[in-house]
């Protein structure tokens, strides 16, 4: 299982575009979703970011993911990619295995 983890913001090519073709972008956007959805990926949250947090990250929306395959995440950001969605919103990713709290403790002792 990897969990993947999606930080955005909107940049101003996004903000110049008129709300119709926003909403039509959006639209097939999600329409791409059940893709995934029907194959084993699970949502987890998606939010806007509050600014609640004194370390607040600078960006305005954030998504969560599980992803059955390697594979699928490639697929997915293939298709981020091919809808030019990183020519309308700032981004960062983090994936990885999902493991527990011990784990990840264990290798950051062992850090050098």
């Amino acid at each position: 299982m990897k969990t993947y983890i999606e930080l955005w913001k909107a940049k101003d090519s996004w903000l110049s575009l008129p709300q119709t073709e926003r909403q039509a972008y959006l639209a097939k956007m999600q329409a791409s979703i059940p893709q995934f959805i029907n194959r084993g990926a699970e949502i987890v949250s998606w939010g806007v970011n509050d600014g609640t947090n004194e370390h607040k990250a600078a960006y305005s929306f954030f998504a969560i993911w599980n992803f059955p395959t390697e594979e699928m995440v490639l697929e997915f950001e293939a298709l981020l990619n091919g809808a030019d969605w990183y020519s309308y919103f700032e981004q960062v990713n983090i994936c990885g295995t999902s493991v527990g709290p011990v784990d990840i403790m264990k290798i950051m002792m062992s850090l050098k």
